[in-house]
């Protein structure tokens, strides 16, 4: 594994810990306030939004697409693009620049969650509702109508801004975390839906080489080697405690 690919997989700490802060708490149903229909008459609902994560190792940008339960997500840690892809029981991910990564079967767990998703991003309202997290505030931005959400537990601290009318888009999500006390904020912009995305944007280009793994092999190759990048460790895993 070359400097670079190891340099990428340490810059995933961060991001994982954001992404899994409160997880153990998440309950599988999907919040009533933050479901949005997952198709229409014309196939499954698509989505499209840029997310600007800034914490202290810095500003990482993500940009994702979504048609029904299959996500593609561009993750730029440092000059490095990672791609994630989550289509059905396989999760690609891969090293744009090195033009390699790992196909790996998800756990029977993590497709069943998919089920109760709108979409496998931007669903912070409903996790934070399963958490029993509360609405301290409403108030306004421009002409629309916004709500501030929050959780505070041992782990830390969620604070999410989201908009008042459906269907419910986060907007910005602060995130402290008392053990180091480091916040990470994430800001939401450009979104978008009912986008026409060919289902051959989740397919891995045929230039990039992808190691091959069922669920139990991957638990078992990763505690002595790094595998991946892999991102957003949910829709792999499963949410812990469901």
């Amino acid at each position: 594994m070359s400097k670079r690919f190891r340099f990428s997989a340490g810059c995933l700490v961060l991001l994982i810990a954001f992404l899994s802060i409160n997880a153990t708490d998440v309950k599988a149903k999907q919040a009533e306030d933050g479901k949005t229909a997952t198709a229409s008459k014309e196939g499954p609902e698509t989505w499209y939004a840029t997310a600007y994560v800034n914490g202290a190792m810095g500003l990482h940008v993500i940009r994702y697409w979504s048609k029904g339960s299959w996500m593609r997500a561009e993750t730029l840690l440092g000059a490095h693009p990672i791609i994630t892809i989550v289509r059905g029981q396989d999760y690609i991910a891969f090293d744009v620049l090195e033009g390699r990564g790992a196909r790996i079967r998800r756990s029977s767990a993590a497709v069943k969650e998919d089920e109760s998703r709108s979409r496998p991003f931007g669903n912070e309202l409903a996790e934070l509702i399963a958490q029993n997290g509360v609405k301290v505030e409403e108030t306004t931005e421009g002409d629309r109508a916004i709500e501030i959400w929050r959780k505070t537990d041992a782990a830390g601290r969620r604070k999410l801004w989201v908009t008042a009318e459906e269907p419910r888009l986060p907007i910005r999500l602060e995130t402290f975390i008392r053990s180091g006390a480091s916040t990470i904020t994430t800001d939401y912009s450009g979104w978008t839906r009912g986008l026409e995305i060919p289902d051959s944007f989740f397919e891995a280009p045929a230039n990039v080489t992808l190691e091959s793994l069922d669920y139990s092999s991957f638990l078992e190759a990763a505690t002595v080697r790094a595998i991946g990048p892999v991102l957003y460790p949910e829709l792999l895993h499963g949410t812990p405690g469901n």
